[in-house]
C-alpha cells in the first residue's frame, strides 16, 4: 500500500525524532507499504525550516537525506486551479499534494494537516500519524474500518 507523507509529518519527525509522526514514516517503510514523499513536500519543509529554524539547516538536510534514501521520491505535474474547482480544494497549497497523491494512485496521505481532513476526499485516505502507527499490516484499504 503506497503512503504519501505529507510536509508537515516531515518536520514533526525532524523536530522531535522518536515522536508519533517519526513512528508513522518509519511504518510506512515497513511491508505492506510503500513510502512517497513528493518533491514539493521536501521543498516546503527547506522554505519553512529554513526560514524558522535558520541555524538547524545542516541538521535538516542530514535528516532529509536519510528521508528520500528509505522513500520513493516523485515529482507531480498538476493543475492546481482544475484540482481545486473538482475537489474543492480550501488550501490552494494542499494541490500539489492532492496531486502527488492521485498520480502515484497512493491509499493513504499521512498528514496532521486539518484542511485534509475537512475536504471530502474519498481516495486516497487521509490519515494522522497516530492512527497510521496503529495499522495492522494483515489489514487492507478495503477493510480498514472508520469510526
Amino acid at each position: 500500500m503506497k503512503c504519501l507523507i505529507d510536509s508537515n509529518v516531515l518536520i514533526s519527525a525532524w523536530l522531535f525524532p522518536g515522536s508519533i509522526p517519526d513512528r508513522a514514516i518509519d511504518r510506512s517503510s515497513q511491508f505492506p507499504f510503500e513510502p512517497i514523499v513528493c518533491q514539493h513536500s521536501v521543498d516546503e519543509v527547506l522554505r519553512t525550516c529554513s526560514r524558522k529554524w535558520p541555524d538547524d539547516v545542516d541538521s535538516l538536510n542530514i535528516f532529509l537525506k536519510e528521508v528520500k534514501q528509505s522513500v520513493k521520491m516523485i515529482h507531480s505535474d498538476y493543475d492546481t486551479e482544475a484540482l481545486q474547482r473538482k475537489f474543492e480544494i480550501r488550501d490552494i497549497n494542499d494541490a500539489p499534494i492532492l496531486a502527488a497523491a492521485l498520480d502515484e494512485d497512493v491509499d493513504f496521505i499521512i498528514t496532521g494537516d486539518k484542511d485534509f481532513f475537512a475536504d471530502a476526499y474519498v481516495v486516497p485516505i487521509t490519515i494522522s500519524p497516530a492512527n497510521f502507527t496503529t495499522i495492522d499490516e494483515r489489514l487492507t484499504v478495503e477493510n480498514i474500518a472508520w469510526d
